[in-house]
């Protein structure tokens, strides 16, 4: 499979929701994401981060993890926990499976693959 394109994303991690794209690019084996993500959160202010982000996919799995982000909109001194993802390849158009950040909070994600 072919992981290269834009992607619409979908979390849940039971207390809010995250939601935007992503865009993933493949070279010699490494997958590279960049993730433009709103996240809303109950009790607290929206805000939009930049995540990028860095992986693989083995055996029909996409596993990449956070490597930097940056706050775009709200507040720029949160402490924002970097995610790794772990999903299964369903099929070329759609990857479903678990989110974890740095302080142990899982979601469960969507990617599907948007259309041309």
């Amino acid at each position: 499979m072919n992981p290269d394109g834009i992607w619409n994303y979908m979390e849940d991690f039971g207390y809010g929701k995250s939601f935007g794209t992503v865009e993933i690019k493949s070279a010699n084996g490494i997958i590279s994401g960049i993730f433009q993500l709103r996240e809303e959160s109950e009790g607290e202010a929206p805000f939009e981060v930049e995540l990028k982000a860095r992986g693989k996919i083995e055996d029909n799995h996409l596993k990449l993890q956070a490597t930097d982000y940056k706050i775009t909109k709200g507040d720029p001194e949160m402490d924002y926990q970097l995610d790794s993802w772990d999903g299964q390849i369903i099929n070329d158009q759609l990857i479903v499976g678990e989110a974890e950040d740095a302080q142990g909070v899982l979601g469960i994600f969507t990617f599907k693959r948007e259309k041309a």
